[in-house]
């Protein structure tokens, strides 16, 4: 095992695995990174089994699964492959169950303001209608400031960021000073945020991935490596 700098190698384990399988069957590492989108860098990090120099556990396992499936290889085998070597060097086998249970807790509290927002909103309407039926005095009570109600969102309108992969890829966010999260999504996939403020959002394949703010298109950096980082989605981006 090579621990120089500090970091872990498991250089007897899929990594190696892989790189085998790929040169085998004459796929170079260019190849490889044509066909999954992923950058040469982790999948060379794969190889040397330098894992902590992905983005994150959800990565590596997605990395990997894309990896083989490129070269022709099963992708579940692949990964117990992974988990069994990590449990011989005594690391264990990675958690995938938290980044979806805290993805499914951040959306049902966003829900929750939605639903929220939907009755100040109603209620406001009612109370203007009967101002107007019943005459100016009550007109006159209804203009008058309301106190805001506890827990009503400050920026008004939720805001809801959908992605739309048309080929594989990962993605990265964080919503409103929020843990991030991280997901692959593979081609005609999406996904959906909802905040109140900004999104900050990366992009593994930024060419093949579309973006839209409470359903209005919009128009994302295409860098030269197709990889997008830390680019801000906002409320001023609404039309």
């Amino acid at each position: 095992m090579d621990t120089s700098n500090g970091k872990m190698a498991l250089t007897d384990g899929v990594g190696e695995f892989l790189r085998r399988e790929r040169e085998l069957r004459y796929v170079s590492l260019d190849d490889v990174a044509e066909r999954t989108k992923i950058s040469r860098r982790y999948l060379e990090a794969i190889e040397e089994g330098q894992y902590d120099r992905l983005p994150g556990e959800t990565f590596v396992r997605g990395f990997i699964r894309s990896y083989a499936q490129s070269v022709g290889l099963d992708p579940e085998d692949t990964l117990l492959r992974y988990n069994q070597s990590r449990i011989v060097h005594g690391a264990p086998p990675l958690r995938t169950e938290r980044p979806f249970l805290a993805r499914r807790a951040w959306n049902e509290r966003s829900l929750l303001w939605l639903l929220l927002a939907g009755v100040v909103i109603v209620g406001g309407m009612l109370v203007s209608l009967v101002g107007i039926v019943e005459g100016p005095s009550l007109l006159r009570w209804t203009s008058s400031p309301r106190p805001e109600l506890p827990g009503t969102p400050i920026g008004g309108t939720p805001l809801m960021l959908t992605a739309i992969a048309d080929s594989d890829t990962w993605l990265w966010v964080t919503i409103d000073e929020q843990p991030a999260q991280d997901m692959m999504l593979r081609a005609g996939q999406s996904t959906k945020w909802i905040g109140q403020e900004r999104f900050i959002v990366s992009i593994g394949n930024a060419r093949a991935t579309r973006l839209k703010l409470n359903g209005h298109d919009l128009t994302i950096p295409q860098p030269a490596q197709s990889v997008l980082r830390q680019y801000t989605v906002s409320r001023e981006m609404l039309p």
